[in-house]
């Protein structure tokens, strides 16, 4: 009788081992069926960055090597090499660059980083551990996304893409600390027309009172021109103070264009790239009047400049700017960076607590979801900075004669990646290759992450908030503080990093 139960015993774990067998083998069977472009891959070479002993969790991140054309210091790091055999764990991306998701066109300096570093492109809208999106998707987010999964593009970032959008949380900013937002040119919206025919009721053009027609959808200084007749504005434009007195190099006008990258609101945490570029007018800048539609002297775009045959040299790095304003002016190009700054974390803030809403109504990590955001800045003749506009879809792209460009552009996406922290993940459970790290809560998990965040290479990147020296100054303008901001703030003003 005994024997008759240790067999039915032995019989049973059989089938049980038998059952998970087959789960597993259908398991495989799906992964692949969901993941072809795993077929043909026995394995996955990476090169991982340990984090260092400040941080609660122990999962390695994905380093991201440079191109050749590019010198890289990593030394300092604690970097190895791991062979990923379980299919289940290679790490993928998705590239949703256009509508069609299976295209293969995009940003090269993106493809090429997640390539040469063996990161697997998917062509299908599945699990991945990076899952870049174009701009018109993204705030519709996947049923699941795992904790270890990273996309591009907040829910709400659009608030700061659109002019209207961005002004409107900019005034209501100004309404309440006047004294700190005065960064914008004044602007009016379509809705705001009454007031602006109030207050300009005998509009006429002159040197001291030049205004600027935009759409609020539109990029790339497309249907931008002077106000000549307030009847002539239409519905979906914007109105905003032309500056008449801006600040000229070799006589012609300029802006900057920066990167920012903000990689979670709830803690809110942004970054700021130290390498941009100075887009130049091709023509000299002068308040001719009579010459107003001049566009290759008025706007800085180079997608309009580039049209002009006059100047072929229509951008330089942000270090021949600073060492021509330094010389000419004699003034601390350094003093202007810090007014940049400023301008960008005060903007980031003004919509946070409206992004912070919205991912409530989801199933988020505090760090799923990161913004490259494109910000343009221009400096008048007394050295202050203005923000003229946000782009949470800024271009990638380069021309072949620019070097430096491009050169910007992927030391750009590869720092980027470096920051956000790739872990590789079973596509199947969720969990990481290396032992899943456990908190006590969601807020102190929210702060081991960002603490571990800040720890990793940050390249070209600076981090401008939260830091032990700004908090205090800023944390007025949060609407409301979370937990979680409040908890790193804490952990920043005790300890050193």
């Amino acid at each position: 009788m005994i024997k008759l139960i240790k067999i039915l015993d032995i019989i049973k774990v059989l089938k049980r081992f038998k059952h998970n067998i087959n789960f597993k083998l259908i398991k495989c069977k799906n992964l692949i069926e969901n993941f072809p472009e795993f077929k043909r891959i026995k394995s996955q070479h990476l090169y991982m960055i340990t984090p260092p002993n400040q941080c609660k969790c122990h999962h390695q991140t994905i380093f991201f090597r440079y191109p050749s054309f590019i010198k890289q210091n990593f030394q300092s790091y604690n970097i190895t090499e791991v062979t990923i055999k379980k299919k289940e764990y290679f790490v993928s991306s998705v590239q949703h660059f256009v509508k069609d998701i299976k295209s293969k066109k995009g940003y090269k300096c993106i493809k090429d980083a997640l390539n040469n570093n063996n990161v697997i492109r998917l062509y299908n809208d599945v699990d991945c551990n990076i899952y870049w999106r174009y701009s018109y998707i993204r705030k519709y987010l996947p049923a699941k996304i795992s904790k270890h999964q990273r996309l591009n593009g907040f829910i709400n970032g659009y608030v700061l893409s659109r002019k209207d959008l961005l002004y409107n949380n900019y005034k209501i900013m100004k309404k309440k600390f006047p004294n700190d937002f005065t960064y914008m040119p004044e602007t009016y919206i379509f809705k705001s027309l009454k007031e602006y025919n109030v207050k300009f009721k005998d509009y006429h053009i002159s040197k001291d009172n030049l205004w600027l027609v935009k759409p609020r959808y539109l990029y790339g200084g497309k249907g931008i021109y002077f106000l000549k007749n307030i009847n002539e504005v239409k519905k979906g434009n914007i109105i905003t103070k032309y500056i008449s007195n801006p600040l000229l190099i070799n006589n012609r006008k300029f802006d900057i264009r920066l990167y920012l990258l903000v990689t979670g609101h709830n803690p809110l945490k942004i970054y700021i790239f130290d390498e941009g570029l100075v887009r130049l007018s091709s023509e000299e800048y002068n308040l001719d009047i009579n010459d107003l539609d001049n566009r290759f002297k008025h706007l800085t775009n180079t997608s309009i400049n580039k049209k002009n045959r006059k100047n072929k040299k229509l951008t330089m790095s942000i270090a021949e700017a600073k060492k021509y304003i330094e010389e000419f002016y004699k003034i601390k190009f350094s003093n202007i960076w810090e007014g940049i700054k400023d301008i960008a974390i005060k903007t980031i803030i003004s919509m946070n607590n409206i992004e912070i809403e919205k991912e409530k109504k989801y199933t988020l990590n505090s760090n799923n979801l990161f913004e490259l955001y494109g910000m343009d800045i221009m400096v008048d003749s007394n050295f202050k900075t203005w923000l003229i506009e946000m782009n949470c879809n800024p271009s990638l792209s380069y021309f072949q004669a620019e070097e430096h460009n491009k050169i910007i552009k992927y030391k750009l996406v590869h720092d980027l990646f470096n920051i956000i922290g790739l872990v590789p993940y079973s596509h199947i459970t969720g969990k990481a290759l290396e032992k899943e790290c456990y908190y006590d809560n969601s807020i102190e998990e929210a702060v081991d992450q960002s603490i571990c965040e800040f720890l990793r290479p940050l390249g070209g990147f600076e981090q401008i908030f939260p830091t032990k020296e700004n908090i205090k100054y800023y944390m007025k303008f949060f609407k409301t503080i979370t937990p979680n901001n409040q908890a790193l703030w804490d952990k920043i003003d005790k300890e050193k990093f």
